[in-house]
């Protein structure tokens, strides 16, 4: 889980270094004028960063291709996509997608602490398809096409043991990974006095006992009532993903126009009003296709229509804060690391 920390990614190119830290904290963490980021460490982040578009991209196109293999029909849904040729890709893109969201930290408490939580979930919205699908482009174990309603179920349920095998072993890798941060957060209060857990108590901890708090509820739900999760679980989480995500975006906003006012610089506040903006046009856009749909009573595509805008959305939010963050993704070298050579150019 990502620690968040506002000043290790606050230093932009052409911009002055931090010098409002203590003596002691200057000689041991300190960015070091005159020496940038590590070069590896800078392109790693931009890729990866690069990468999640990419993905996003990759998914659009297969499902654009299976609606045509589909004789251009939709499913009611990208989720329901799951159970067509475009699975791979979909499971993929999710998975990668979570992953991402959790190991970028994020530079205040707050975005931290919601994109870990989105990033725990969007394997599960991957892993756990959903259950209300249509015949387009749908196939049997023999590769044959779907043509009844009973044939679709059989097809559905034979992805239960896939779905149960891949969300036991999510929960329980996920089980290690919390309890290695919760021994390392108490060795480091104990022991070591690890700046990174000790100088970020309330943080650490309260990402830690809001990541295990979700994890137990979905291992309970799973085990206790596992009809109901194979049921519920997707949109559940898929629901929960995107408030998470939408809140994120405000909470960057946010961020950025108290800089601007901190500071008095231009440059924050549209960077703010860019992402405060862009996230009630996510909010707008799924009220919008509500009412067009739900009051008419045709609300076959609905589902579609929102996970379209909220993904397109979120593309545009990725590319934005890609472009903000640009030169951001590593912070500079500390008096120590320099002094050992380490992470040189």
């Amino acid at each position: 889980m990502a620690i968040s920390d506002d000043s290790r990614s606050s230093t932009r190119a052409g911009e002055p270094v931090r010098t409002d830290l203590g003596p002691a904290q200057h000689q041991s963490v300190g960015p070091v004028h005159g020496h940038p980021a590590p070069v590896v460490a800078l392109r790693t982040y931009r890729f990866l960063r690069l990468s999640v578009l990419g993905l996003l991209t990759l998914l659009a196109v297969s499902v654009l291709r299976e609606y045509r293999a589909a004789g251009g029909c939709w499913q009611g849904s990208i989720s329901a996509y799951y159970f067509t040729p475009v699975q791979s890709v979909f499971v993929g893109t999710l998975v990668a997608l979570g992953v991402v969201m959790i190991v970028l930290w994020g530079k205040t408490v707050v975005e931290d602490s919601l994109f870990n939580l989105a990033g725990m979930l969007t394997p599960i919205v991957a892993f756990v398809p959903t259950l209300d699908t249509n015949r387009c482009g749908l196939r049997d174990a023999t590769g044959g096409l779907v043509t009844s309603r009973p044939e679709a179920d059989s097809v559905i349920a034979g992805h239960t043991p896939a779905v149960v095998n891949n969300v036991s072993s999510y929960y329980t890798v996920l089980f290690v990974a919390l309890l290695a941060i919760g021994v390392v957060g108490v060795v480091a209060h104990l022991w070591t006095r690890w700046a990174p857990v000790v100088e970020h108590a309330t943080s650490y901890w309260l990402s830690w006992g809001a990541a295990t708090a979700l994890w137990a509820w979905g291992v309970w739900s799973f085990t206790n009532d596992r009809d109901d999760f194979l049921t519920g679980a997707h949109n559940a989480s898929a629901i929960v993903m995107f408030i998470l995500v939408i809140a994120t975006i405000f909470a960057i906003g946010v961020h950025r126009l108290r800089e601007d006012a901190h500071a008095g610089d231009a440059p924050e506040r549209r960077w703010g009003i860019a992402y405060l903006l862009l996230g009630s046009a996510m909010v707008v856009g799924c009220l919008a296709l509500w009412g067009l749909n739900v009051p008419v009573g045709d609300d076959s595509r609905l589902v579609l229509q929102l996970e379209v805008w909220l993904l397109a959305g979120f593309f545009v939010f990725w590319t934005l804060q890609t472009v903000d963050r640009w030169n951001e993704g590593a912070p500079p070298r500390t008096s120590t690391e320099v002094e050992r050579g380490v992470g040189a150019p």
